[in-house]
């Protein structure tokens, strides 16, 4: 039998639970530090354009998962509504035990209440096991989105070259100013 789970709108009272569970279990995603995670699941719980729900297992008063999500538009060019899921984590001993499906369950629930009829799920390309539970319930990919970071795109399209021959101009500019602020003040 499987331990119930109730999944509630998260407050300001789970925030040590999330916290824990982020730190713990996170979703696919690189780990943030304590502090950060504690600001950033405050700050969501509070921000109304978000829905945080955690997963309780009712007989351990335990946050065994958690789900975020905000109303967002999967196109910019033909815009449809969907309830975009960004953060998906259910620790190790509630998987396959119905946490997760609780959790997309309330997510549900959301969208049909504020008539979305699109659910969208980001999720890490490379993480398997989520790609395959969400492909189960029948997620189907929408999008490959890459990243890299500003500094590597910066040297890949070249432009260090043209910010490197900026801020010559600029060092030789300053320079100069430098040069008559002393001859006006007699240095």
């Amino acid at each position: 039998m499987r331990p119930p789970v109730t999944v509630r709108p998260a407050s300001e009272r789970d925030y040590a639970g999330l916290v824990s569970l982020g730190e713990k279990h996170g979703a696919g995603c690189v780990q943030a530090a304590s502090a950060e995670l504690a600001k950033n699941f405050l700050y969501l719980i509070d921000a109304p354009e978000r829905l945080v729900l955690c997963a309780v297992d009712e007989r351990a008063d335990e946050i065994v998962g958690v789900l975020v999500a905000s109303e967002d538009e999967t196109d910019a060019v033909a815009p449809t509504s969907a309830l975009t899921i960004s953060y998906l984590a259910v620790s190790p001993a509630h998987r396959r035990r119905g946490a997760g499906r609780a959790l997309l369950a309330g997510a549900v629930r959301e969208a049909e209440d504020r008539g979305v009829d699109r659910i969208v799920a980001a999720v890490a390309n490379n993480d398997r096991d989520a790609n395959r539970y969400l492909a189960r319930l029948g997620f189907a990919t929408l999008v490959v989105r890459r990243a890299t970071s500003t500094a590597a795109l910066r040297r890949t399209l070249g432009l260090n070259e043209v910010d490197d021959r900026a801020q010559l101009r600029r060092r030789l500019v300053t320079r100069s100013m430098r040069g008559s602020r002393a001859l006006r003040h007699g240095a």
